[in-house]
């Protein structure tokens, strides 16, 4: 495992505004093992977008759910997609898709 993650779990706060924003909060800094990256890219609006599709392995052991994010150390932040167990090697594998900011 070379890759240090951030886990960030969203939660709901609302400003003075009554209007509700999500904010992302640290839960912990895993090792993970970068296993698959995947760029495509498409047209909207006579405009490139690119999209990446990142899968990670972690160890089963940290609680991580679907549309929680992480962050590795490089600042480039993704969503979880899915967590698809791995339980002959006690693992999970995180589905991500990478967050256009």
């Amino acid at each position: 495992m070379r890759f240090r993650l951030r886990l960030l779990k969203p939660a709901t706060e609302t400003d003075a505004f009554k209007s509700k924003k999500t904010i992302w909060s640290e839960t912990a800094t895993i090792w993970a093992e970068r296993c698959r990256t995947t760029p495509r890219y498409g047209v909207e609006a006579d405009e490139m977008f690119s999209d990446i599709t990142v899968e990670f392995n972690i160890r089963a052991y940290h609680e991580v759910k679907a549309n929680w994010r992480v962050e590795d150390t490089d600042g480039v932040v993704y969503t979880v997609t899915n967590v698809i167990p791995n339980i002959p090697r006690g693992m999970k594998t995180l589905r991500c898709e990478k967050v256009n900011l």
